[in-house]
């Protein structure tokens, strides 16, 4: 029920048209995901490493009917003292299929993202003094 609601938010407050939504036949396809991931991981902030700050950033964009992106909002982020996520900044820059209308015709639509920062902690070296004893 509420990822219903909040897709009727989606469409009527950001002019999306609800009855090609209703009868689509594909959700627009991120297509350069995996350099844009790569780019926005790699900017974790120093300061928040050093604070070992985490968050997770919920992104959504309209996708027009060329497959680019024309508008981002973070819909939903994790509060933190230095961690700011420069997911929108990097997402307008995202390629996509188009969705699809119920005749194959490209259509104008949104697509949701999400974006976790999380420090990933490498095993300490065992202390080969203390081999075979705990």
């Amino acid at each position: 029920a509420k990822r219903v609601l909040r897709r009727e938010i989606v469409l009527t407050t950001w002019g999306l048209d609800r009855s090609k939504h209703d009868t689509m036949s594909r959700m627009p396809r991120w297509l350069n995901y995996k350099g844009l991931i790569e780019r926005i991981a790699s900017s974790y902030p120093l300061k928040a490493l050093r604070n070992g700050e985490q968050a997770y950033f919920r992104l959504r964009v309209i996708v027009e009917a060329d497959g680019s992106v024309s508008k981002c909002v973070v819909e939903k982020a994790t509060v933190t003292e230095s961690l700011a996520s420069p997911g929108c900044k990097e997402m307008i820059n995202a390629k996509f299929e188009p969705a699809l209308d119920s005749e194959g015709h490209p259509m104008r639509s949104f697509f949701t993202t999400g974006i976790g920062y999380q420090i990933r902690t490498v095993p300490a070296p065992m202390d080969p003094t203390r081999r075979g004893r705990q």
